[in-house]
Order: C-alpha cells, then structure tokens, then sequence
C-alpha cells in the first residue's frame, strides 16, 4: 500500500482522460502537451509528443524543438507491432544531433477480456507480462542501432494498463472521467467508456496492488523519480554535451570543410600565381633581349639597304670606283631622308618588339585574372567569403595601357638615334679611307667594282657598328624601364598566394580554437559525476 500511495502521489499530476487509452482506436498522439510535475520537490514538466509512427508529418518541428531540449527521451513501443526499418529511420533522423539519454518503453498489452490459462488469474498474467519483457532485448537491439554513443541507458517492459486501472482508484472509487462530459468527442468518451470496463473487469479478479505490481509501473517510476533527483548535474552535463556535439557536428564540421575547401583555393591560386609569375619573368626577359636585338638589326639593315646597296652600290657601279666629293655630295643631298628612314626603321623595329610584349603580358594577364575570378566565384564559403577584391585583381587590367604609354612617350626614341651628320660623314671618311689603294691598272672593271663593293661594305659595316654602340645604352636601358613595369603585377601575384595562404591559416587557427573549446568542454563534463 505503501508503494501504490507513492505512485498515487506521482499519477495525481497526470490527467487521466482517456483520450488516447482506451479503445486503441486512435494510431497516435495529435496534440504537443506538457504535464507540470514536482517529483520530491524538485520541478519537472513531462512534454507528450505526438509519435513517430503515424501521420507526424504536421509535428516534425515540435518534434524536434522538444527533443532539443528533453533531459530524457522516452521512447514507448509495443513490441507486438514491432519496429518498423521506416519508424528506425524516422527515430534515426530526428535523433540524429541528439545527445540526451535515451530510455526504451516497451508496453506489454494486457487485456482483462481474455481468457487465461490456469486458476490463478494474478499469477498468470504476471507470467505473460514476464514473458513478454524478454522481447524488451528485440527493441533495445534496434534501438541501440540508432540511438549514438552510450546515450541509450534501459529498456523497461510494463503492462500500462492494469497498472493504471489500479492507480485511477481512491477509496473504492474511480478517477477516469465520467464519459458523460465528454459526449460532444464521441472518440474520448467512447475511450473513457472502455477504461471504466477494463478497469471493473480487472479489479472483479486482482486487488489494485496486484495489478501495480504486474504492471511493473514502478520500476518506470523509480528510473525517472532517480532521473530526476540528478537533474541538476545530468542537464548540466546534457547542456555541456549537446553544446559539445552542436560544435563538433555543425561548426567544426564546416570550420575542417571550409578547410579543405581554402586548401584546394590555395593550390589553385599558387599554380595559376605561380605560373602567372613565370609568364612576366620570362616576358622580361624577352623584352630585355628583344628589344636591343630588333633595334640593332634595324640598324644594320639602315646601313646595308639605305645607305650601301641604296646610295653606295650605285655610285661604284656608275664610277667603277669612289669619287669622294660627288659620295658626300650624294650622301648630304640624302640627309634628310636617311634621318627619317633611321628612325622609322628603328621606331617600327621597337614597336613591333615592345607590341609584342604588350600582347603577351596582356594575355598572361587576361587568363590569370579570368581564372582567378573564376576560382573565387566557385569556392563554396560557409564562413565569411572571400572577394575578387581581397586578391587585389583591379590593378591588373591595364597592362597593355602602361606599356602603350611606353611607346608612346617612353623615351622619346630619337633621342637616342646619332644624328645624321655624324653618320654621313663616319661613312663617307671610312669608305673613302679604305679605297684610296685598292685598284690596280690591270684590272678589270668587274673586279675593280666587286672589290670596291666589299671594300665598302666592310666599312659601312663598321660604321653601323659604331653607330649601334652609340645608341644602346639608351636602347638597353628602355628595355629594362619596360621590363620593370611588371614588377608590380609580380608583386600582386605573390600578394595573392600570401592573400589564400593566410585565409587558409586563418581558418585552420580557427579549428584549433574550437578544438581547444570542446576539449575544455569535454573537461568540464568529465568532471562531472551524475549518480
């Protein structure tokens, strides 16, 4: 008696309306209701969900919100219907984050209509509920799959309904609801209506006692009183493990995905920098020995078409040899032209050179920036994103511009041309000295031209040469102004490469803080005894 005044003093809270015990004719739950209790003075509320088994798709939110904040889960099966793969998957998915202890009910249904073997009703049934309970270890099998970790703690086996009928008794008198208040909800008065007969049928064979102790209600009890009575420590430590789980499971989770993702942005962004670096490295260089190599060629070929095979040649020819005054008399008649065929022959040498170098880094410069813009866009960011703008990428669009403007204004290119004068007299006084001796009175008109040509052509030859060293330096020295222009967009690049690898050893700082917060945390909670 003692013990079923104590289950009395627990029940009182429950309402006892019949709404869904009774007649089995309901499949589940319909409704979310909390049932407020004090369980040897400490407060605790009983949240009845709707079940899994049925038409839950309308509860699946207040399913979850619930089960985020249970301290322990029930879950109430019967085994005679068994567990479902479908209803597994539904417990697996809505306990799938959580990390709150997890009970199995199994309720043993117990009918008074039926008829028993033997003479001794209360033991008879006592030895069905027994039997029944081993089929506890096929529930708690499948649960355990499902349920993570250690956080499945019992499975109990009770027969709910004797056991209530015997509680829903004071001094003789029922305390189900009389189904007459009830008329206008056919379904809970019909419910209440067989309760009050289960419950006459069983009490006209079994004291109230008997049935509470087939019911093995109090075993339930005892669990959830011992549950509560470590309430305290144990939502403590349920707080400190769901906290735990919520940051390895979400943040760390996206924190090491991210991750990797950065790692792979960061490979990408050291192959194309890299190999973009090596592009205008090697373009310097090819302009650096281009340039003077177009120049001078453009030099050389002023000396050997303009002013040999152009003015000399023909001269030779007509005279069968040099007539000194009538060369420089033809050369300073042609002075003015020579000067513009000098500089147009070098200005177009060097454009073209440094058109060329322009074209190049501006491709280079096109793809990289293309394929940067592309991998940026394609990073899948969860955390803080990362713009074309941290890369810095404006400042490489105007390559093809900057060195445009070399061309343009650079270094003013006839200043670095000698002037005409110098280069008509140089050439008039070489070829004149060298075939002052050359001829012999015997000698053909054929070979005295042919060797006055090759006489000539060797002096032009050093002519052009003296030429060419006068203005190199100045050549040479354009060349690295033009090669020094990608130095910035060099020194972007490398930008770029120390940009993705500090946003990687960013993120990866951030994992080990949060590595070092769930370790505290784990700290905390093993330190924690929950008896």
């Amino acid at each position: 008696m003692i013990e079923l005044n104590r289950l009395r003093t627990t029940v009182k809270y429950f309402q006892v309306d019949g709404a869904i015990i009774g007649n089995g004719s309901q499949d589940f739950t319909k409704d979310y209701k909390t049932y407020s209790l004090n369980i040897n003075g400490e407060a605790a509320q009983l949240v009845d969900i709707p079940g899994i088994e049925g038409k839950e798709e309308y509860f699946k939110d207040i399913i979850s919100r619930a089960l985020g904040k249970a301290h322990l889960v029930c879950y109430v099966a019967r085994e005679s219907k068994g567990l479902e793969e479908s209803t597994l998957a539904k417990v697996n998915d809505y306990l799938r984050k959580n990390v709150t202890e997890v009970i199995g009910i199994h309720n043993i249904p117990l009918q008074p209509q039926k008829e028993y073997e033997g003479d001794n009703y209360v033991k008879d049934i006592t030895e069905k509920v027994s039997k029944a309970a081993k089929n506890n270890v096929n529930i708690e099998e499948k649960l355990r799959c499902v349920v993570k970790n250690d956080l499945y703690k019992n499975t109990f086996g009770v027969a709910v309904l004797p056991g209530l009928c015997a509680l829903a008794m004071n001094r003789g008198v029922t305390t189900f609801e009389n189904p007459m208040l009830h008329q206008d909800n056919e379904a809970v008065c019909d419910s209440l209506k067989t309760l009050r007969r289960q419950q006459s049928s069983f009490l006209s064979r079994a004291t109230e006692m008997e049935l509470l102790q087939v019911s093995r209600l109090a075993d339930l009890r005892n669990y959830i009183i011992h549950n509560c009575e470590s309430a305290p420590s144990r939502i403590k430590k349920a707080a400190l493990v769901r906290l735990k789980s919520t940051l390895e499971s979400e943040y760390i989770a996206t924190i090491r995905n991210q991750k990797n993702v950065i790692d792979n942005f960061r490979s990408q962004v050291n192959q194309r920098a890299g190999s973009y670096i090596s592009n205008l490295e090697q373009a310097a260089y090819r302009i650096k020995r281009n340039l003077p190599s177009a120049a001078q060629n453009a030099v050389f070929d002023f000396y050997r078409i303009d002013v040999l095979e152009g003015i000399i040649y023909p001269h030779i020819e007509r005279n069968k040899k040099i007539v000194d005054d009538e060369l420089e008399y033809t050369m300073n008649n042609h002075k003015s032209d020579l000067q513009v065929r000098f500089q147009n022959r070098v200005s177009k040498a060097m454009e073209e050179a440094i058109n060329d170098f322009s074209a190049r880094v501006q491709s280079y410069t096109d793809e990289y920036v293309r394929g940067m813009k592309l991998d940026i866009g394609n990073l899948s960011m969860e955390l803080p994103s990362i713009s074309v703008d941290s890369f810095n990428m404006g400042t490489l669009g105007n390559v093809a511009f900057t060195i445009g403007g070399y061309v343009m204004s650079g270094i003013a290119i006839g200043t670095a041309f000698p002037v005409i004068g110098n280069i008509v007299g140089g050439i008039v006084g070489a070829v004149v000295g060298v075939l002052v001796s050359i001829f012999s009175f015997f000698e053909s008109d054929a070979s005295k031209i042919r060797k006055c040509k090759k006489k000539a052509a060797d002096a032009v030859e050093d002519s052009a040469r003296d030429a060419w060293y006068e203005m190199s330096g100045k050549i040479n020295s354009h060349a690295e102004s033009l090669a020094s222009c990608l130095d910035a967009n060099i020194a972007d690049a490398k930008y770029q490469i120390e940009s993705a690898i500090k946003s990687y050893e960013l993120v990866q700082s951030l994992e080990k803080k949060m590595l070092l917060i769930t370790e505290e945390i784990q700290k905390n909670i093993n330190q924690i005894k929950v008896a």
